[in-house]
């Protein structure tokens, strides 16, 4: 994984570059120790970049 920088806009579903909201989702990727990660494409700068987001566990099921 490549090291962070600051980041101007630090939100869900913007550009942490120029803020726009439109942006292209790809595919996910989960790593143990960074958690689930969507990639994206921002349509008004063509930033790319992953949105990262913590794992947490919730419960365990059982079928019967």
């Amino acid at each position: 994984m490549k090291k962070s920088k600051k980041l101007k806009f630090q939100q869900q579903g913007r550009c942490p570059k120029c803020g726009g909201e439109d942006l292209d989702y790809g595919s996910t990727r989960i790593e143990a120790e960074a958690g689930l990660g969507y990639e994206f494409t921002c349509n008004d700068c063509e930033t790319q970049g992953v949105e990262w987001y913590d794992l947490k566990y919730s419960e365990t099921l059982i079928d019967d």
